[in-house]
């Protein structure tokens, strides 16, 4: 994830920042949606029996 180079205007920092920014942005997100893939499996489960 060495993308550093490609934008030579922004320092390592503030790579790093943006990065930590969109990861505490993007968990909530991926969690709610592993949680409700898991939800919606269980309940194809339960309609299969």
């Amino acid at each position: 994830m060495k993308q550093v180079s490609e934008k030579p205007n922004m320092s390592v920092p503030e790579v790093e920042s943006l990065i930590n920014y969109i990861v505490k942005i993007t968990m909530p997100i991926v969690e709610k949606v592993i949680w409700l893939s898991e939800e919606i499996s269980i309940l194809r489960i339960i309609k299969y029996y």
